[in-house]
């Protein structure tokens, strides 16, 4: 993934956060985030394994949409346990769709699919990279007075507007990203 700890550096250096945590602490923090935000979302952006198993598939259409994209690699395309060379079909990566070349039996019992699947790098860096950052510039914000809604001493009591507090806009942006509308481009 595009999104490193000389990036990360950069920002925080940038909004004035010095951080003495080690390359590789700083990497478990980018990794962890970023787990949070696959976790959050659905979206998938490290490299997946998955297996798409189709009982009695439809061979008269040819195609096969699998579940999940953009695929980074297909591993392997059978039908009935005989292997399907990749000769015999054609992937859209970005919209996760198999076309079949050659025509496949007239009666299929199971199509498997053995495929790895991840959001492009430009996708991530667009829509990701500036949630995470945000992400690590708010855990690393060791303000007292980050997550307080109200303070009160004596009679006086003051009220925070929580409504814009960076947590909430983080939050917010998560859902955002997780309701962002995935479509196959056909």
């Amino acid at each position: 993934m595009s999104i490193d700890v000389t990036t990360v550096k950069n920002y925080l250096k940038l909004q004035g956060i010095n951080i003495e945590l080690t390359d590789d602490e700083l990497e478990a923090l980018i990794d962890f985030e970023i787990n949070q935000i696959e976790a959050e979302t659905g979206r998938e952006l490290k490299i997946t394994s998955h297996i798409d198993t189709e009982f009695h598939f439809n061979t008269s259409r040819m195609e096969y949409n699998l579940k999940h994209y953009p695929v980074t690699e297909i591993l392997e395309v059978s039908v009935d346990n005989q292997i399907i060379s990749s000769e015999n079909y054609v992937v859209n990566k970005d919209a996760g769709i198999i076309k079949f070349i050659k025509q496949l039996p007239p009666y299929c019992n199971v199509l498997k699919v053995d495929y790895t699947s991840k959001e492009t790098d430009n996708w991530i860096l667009a829509n990701v990279q500036p949630l995470l950052l945000d992400m690590i510039k708010y855990r690393l914000n060791n303000t007292p007075l980050k997550n307080v809604a109200s303070v009160k001493e004596g009679d006086v009591s003051v009220n925070y507007d929580t409504a814009n507090s960076e947590y909430t806009l983080i939050t917010q942006r998560l859902k955002q990203l997780r309701m962002k509308t995935v479509t196959r481009m056909i």
